[in-house]
C-alpha cells in the first residue's frame, strides 16, 4: 500500500490529536506539521502581547486569570487522562498548557513539527487519479521571511483555529462613540490602563 502523505497546519490542541493518530499508523501515514510560533499549545499559550507580533498576530488570546469554563470532569482524552494533581473544579489555562505538552511528549509528536513555519499558500494540483488531488504546501521560515519549504500532500488538515483573527464588526452609530474601541481578544489583566468605559 502507498504511503499517504499528510501535512498538518497548526499544532494547538486540534493540530496535536491529529497528528497523535496519523503518526500511530506509520504504515499508512507519513506527517509533516506546521506551527509558526516556536512552541505547541495554540491558543491555550499566554502571552502579554497583543494584536501584532512581529508582523504576524499575536499567538495568544488568553487573559492572565483564565481558567476553564468546563468542569474538569468534562476535559482530558480517552487516551490520556488529566493528572491527579488537577483537583480543583475548574482549570486555569497554565495546568491545561502542562497537560497539552505532556500529551505531546507522551505521544512523542514534537518530532513531526516544524516550529517557526508559516504556511503561506495552499493549491490543489491535479493527479493521475482525478477523485484524489494532492495538494502543494508553501512554506516561510518566520525567523528569516524567506520561503523555506513546498511540498506535495495526499491530503491537508487545517488545525489553525479560529480565534486567530479578531472580528470587529461594524456597528450602526459606532462612529458617534467617543471613547476608545478595543477589542476583547487585547484584554489580559484587570489593571490594563483604559479598559474601563471603552466599548
Amino acid at each position: 500500500m502507498q504511503m499517504i502523505e499528510v501535512a498538518v497546519i497548526g499544532a494547538g490542541v486540534s493540530g496535536l490529536i491529529a497528528t497523535r493518530f496519523l503518526a500511530a499508523k506509520p504504515q499508512l501515514f507519513s506527517v509533516d506539521v506546521y506551527e509558526r510560533a516556536d512552541f505547541i499549545g495554540g491558543l491555550w499559550v499566554y502571552t502579554d502581547k497583543m494584536a501584532i507580533d512581529d508582523n504576524y498576530p499575536a499567538h495568544g488570546c488568553l487573559y492572565k486569570s483564565l481558567m476553564t469554563n468546563t468542569h474538569r470532569s468534562c476535559l482530558g482524552w480517552p487516551d490520556f487522562s488529566l493528572p491527579d494533581s488537577i483537583t480543583e473544579s475548574f482549570v486555569h489555562h497554565t495546568k491545561v498548557l502542562k497537560y497539552i505538552e505532556a500529551y505531546a511528549d507522551h505521544y512523542k509528536l514534537k518530532k513531526y513539527i516544524h516550529f517557526s513555519t508559516l504556511v503561506t499558500n495552499v493549491s490543489r494540483i491535479d493527479s493521475e487519479n482525478p477523485h484524489r488531488p494532492r495538494w502543494l504546501v508553501e512554506t516561510l521560515d518566520v525567523s528569516t521571511a524567506r520561503p523555506s519549504k513546498s511540498k506535495v500532500y495526499d491530503a491537508v488538515i487545517v488545525a489553525n483555529g479560529h480565534y486567530n483573527m479578531p472580528y470587529q464588526p461594524d456597528i450602526a452609530g459606532m462612529e458617534r462613540f467617543e471613547g476608545e474601541i478595543e477589542h476583547s481578544r487585547n484584554y489580559r489583566i484587570p489593571a490594563m490602563s483604559g479598559w474601563y468605559g471603552m466599548l
